[in-house]
């Protein structure tokens, strides 16, 4: 295992970085690694001494083992986690359903089991060997953050380096309205100004003169844009920020722990972070992205709403040892229904089990429940034994390593962004734990961040590319928030008509082929589609085709290197082309095969892309068709990597070309054509997209493939009719492997919409 080398507490922060991320969970260690990986400065602030060891997510579903194998960690996940085949439902002692997950259309068909710990270490050691690993800071408090709205703007931090926890300071007033404020905080849009009020022991000498005026006291001015997104009680007030501060896990921020005495009244006990030895540190960034959990710091301090409901019921979570009668079969999850309780649980080894049971709340107000320093006490080894024995009569629980409780939301933030501030993860969304796809969905929100991001701070596109976070990852957040919610109630409370249904409707349901395939997909979350609605996402040019916004598939390739003889075809997989922090350009064009023989016709194709024609054309009809297409495709190329940069030049970003011959079914790899050989096409279309393009063009930045089992005109629907005057196709998959553009070659319409988006959204800085 590799040593985590990060820096001693004792060195001191940066004073500017382009990117701060508060909260160092699985969703901010993802956005971390990805920006590692494109050179991009950041700061990972985390108020936690070292990584938490207990673990809430637990399930990694398909989509988030690709963004695993894009970022470059998915053998250690592999090799760690536990492929999960199903879920088994348990009523009354007996099996009512045994659900095998149908298999989803990806290399990883299967979800697996892998404890959040063991994620983020993975993450962590990555970071660490990419170079990173002094950009990772804890523990650190984030006291007050000041956002700009206009680029140029930036963002500051005012922090507490080496934060310490003191003896707690009880406060008898009333819950939320502590007496002493040490610091107060608001946010900056375009027209309003922010001044932080330092109200600790230090005086005006030890301040340094900057920007955030220290000795002065809350502005708010709101802009409409801002306003539209900030509820009554948060424009009216001041944020209280010192009193506000948790994250992803309990990562951030001052904790108050709720208390009932004797007497049914309630107490607090207020925890105080200071710096054993130093003052506060600011930091400023040009972004900030608030990965700090439901009770974020940054949601509250720029007033977004986070809107939804509060279930009344609250999730005890705990790994146990146990001897009782549950199969450990550690390939399904279980749910269990017996007496009117229910409880899920997951064999982690021989006699070691994760557990999660359901109890009432005693408070359900979510004022309280989501602020920093609502508390619970972990549940007892009493209480986890009368959980357990209810359902499962006879069960004895040895040992418990480690117990939480939390709350159950149904909530999405009404906006991801405001100005250069953005909310990912739990941050921006909350739900029932149905499906696993918590963690997934934060992690897949880092996932279309970073690039955008790495863009934007490289100044390879403007920075209107980053409104598209929004556009693109809140409507997913709230269906899945949505359907993750219908019926949870009734579901948790273990109801009588629920668990006739369990044993009834379920079986059939599932049971469906159709109905199995569309579940299991949608778990996987390799459906998901962004939405059309902004210029982000192109039209569906080509009817029937993968729609823009779609995940690209993924599909099998045989890669024909450059300037080798004979056929020494490296097989691969389209996935695997598309990893790397690049956009990668599709080119596919339909060739000739089979009953045409070797005779001119075969070979027109060959003896264009290889410049064998350029003497004797015979104007063979299928000789221009390809001719004229692969024209069109090589100007498409040309325009992309003229605006978004070439990869090899552009690491953070840029744009690759992938040339993909297909005879539009499975078809054997011709070793030779007249004499030639594949292995020369490569480089003659380099040469030609680096003379039309002006640029170095590596041979890292194009290849030539042969699309083996016809999957990729099977898969991406692409209806390649030469006679038709439809020879080729260009695709464009962005580098969170989401399908912005398509068309036909030579679809004037297709080509002047996709080089309008190049040109809005891309600058390839000289």
């Amino acid at each position: 295992m590799l040593s985590l080398r990060l820096p001693p507490p004792h060195v001191e922060l940066p004073d500017e970085t382009d990117v701060i991320i508060l909260g160092a969970g699985p969703t901010g260690l993802s956005l971390a690694l990805d920006l590692a990986r494109r050179g991009v400065d950041f700061l990972l602030l985390d108020r936690m001494p070292r990584h938490v060891d207990t673990s809430r997510a637990l399930g990694v579903q398909p989509r988030t083992l690709e963004i695993f194998e894009d970022v470059g960690v998915i053998d250690e996940v592999l090799r760690e986690g536990v492929k999960m085949k199903g879920e088994r439902v348990f009523v009354d002692g007996s099996v009512a359903f045994d659900w095998t997950y149908d298999k989803c259309d990806s290399h990883y068909a299967l979800p697996i089991a892998l404890e959040q710990t063991e994620t983020e270490r993975i993450l962590t050691e990555r970071i660490v060997q990419l170079g990173y690993g002094h950009r990772i800071r804890r523990p650190v408090e984030v006291l007050a953050i000041k956002v700009g709205n206009a680029h140029h703007e930036g963002v500051e931090v005012l922090v507490q380096p080496n934060a310490v926890v003191t003896p707690s300071l009880r406060f008898p007033q009333p819950f939320l309205t502590p007496k002493t404020t040490p610091l107060t905080a608001t946010t900056l849009s375009s027209e309003c100004t922010t001044r932080f009020t330092d109200r600790d022991s230090r005086s005006a000498d030890d301040s340094p003169s900057d920007p955030l005026n220290l000795s002065a006291s809350w502005e708010r001015e709101m802009t409409p844009s801002v306003r539209s997104h900030c509820s009554s009680e948060s424009i009216a007030t001041l944020m209280n920020i010192a009193d506000e501060r948790q994250g992803d896990g309990g990562r951030y921020g001052a904790t108050t722990h709720r208390e009932h005495s004797s007497a049914g009244h309630h107490s607090l006990s207020h925890h105080h972070h200071r710096p054993p030895g130093g003052g506060l540190r600011r930091v400023r960034g040009r972004y900030l992205v608030g990965c700090d959990g439901a009770r974020s710091l940054v949601r509250k301090t720029l007033g977004i709403r986070f809107e939804g409901t509060t279930l009344p019921n609250e999730f005890i979570v705990a790994t146990t040892k146990m001897v009782w009668g549950v199969p450990n079969d550690r390939n399904r999850f279980n749910t269990i229904t017996a007496n009117g309780h229910m409880l899920s649980c997951l064999a982690l080894s021989d006699d070691r089990w994760r557990i999660i049971a359901i109890r009432r709340m005693a408070v359900t107000d979510p004022d309280i429940v989501l602020d920093n320093r609502y508390y619970k006490e972990p549940p007892s080894h009493a209480e986890l034994q009368d959980i357990v024995s209810a359902v499962v009569p006879g069960t004895v629980l040895q040992r418990v390593y480690w117990g939480s409780v939390y709350s159950i939301n149904s909530r999405c933030a009404s906006t991801f962004r405001v100005g250069n501030a953005f909310i990912a993860g739990d941050a921006a969304h909350v739900h029932p734990p149905l499906g696993h796809q918590g963690m997934n969905v934060g992690i897949s929100d880092a996932h279309n961040l970073a690039w955008k991001l790495a863009m934007v701070v490289k100044g390879n596109a403007a920075p209107a590319l980053l409104d598209s976070y929004d556009h693109e990852r809140r409507p997913i957040a709230e269906s899945i928030v949505n359907y993750t919610s219908i019926g949870y109630k009734d579901l948790i409370e273990a109801k009588g008509w629920v668990t006739w249904a369990l044993r009834n409707v379920l079986p059939l349901v599932l049971g469906s082929g159709p109905v199995n395939r569309h579940i299991s997909g949608a778990m996987s979350q390799t459906t998901l589609r962004y939405p059309t609605d902004h210029k982000m996402i192109g039209s569906g040019h080509i009817p029937g085709a993968v729609r823009p916004g779609d995940r690209c598939p993924d599909t099998s390739l045989g890669l024909i290197p450059e300037g080798r003889r004979g056929p020494r075809t490296q097989f691969t997989r389209l996935h695997k082309l598309l990893c790397g922090p690049h956009h990668t350009l599709l080119l596919v064009l339909r060739v000739s095969l089979g009953n045409e023989g070797p005779s001119a016709p075969s070979r027109s194709w060959f003896a264009f892309l290889t410049d064998e024609c350029t003497a004797n054309r015979n104007h063979d009809v299928t000789q221009d068709t390809i001719s004229d297409t692969f024209e069109d495709l090589l100007q498409v190329a040309c325009e992309s990597v003229g605006r978004i940069g070439i990869a090899s030049g552009c690491p953070w970003g840029g744009c690759s070309v992938a040339v993909i011959l297909t005879a539009g079914k499975a078809a054997i790899i011709p070793s030779s054509m007249g004499g030639g050989s594949l292995n020369s096409i490569g480089k003659h279309i380099r040469d030609r997209l680096g003379g039309m393009s002006q640029l170095e063009v590596h041979p890292s930045d194009f290849c030539v493939c042969w699309d083996l089992e016809g999957e990729v005109v099977k898969k991406l629907r692409l209806n390649l009719q030469p006679a038709w005057g439809n020879a080729g196709a260009f695709v464009m998959v962005r580098p969170d492997r989401h399908v912005s553009h398509i068309g036909y070659a030579g679809d004037h319409l297709a080509e002047r919409e996709y080089i309008d988006h190049l040109e809005r959204f891309y600058t390839l800085r000289p």
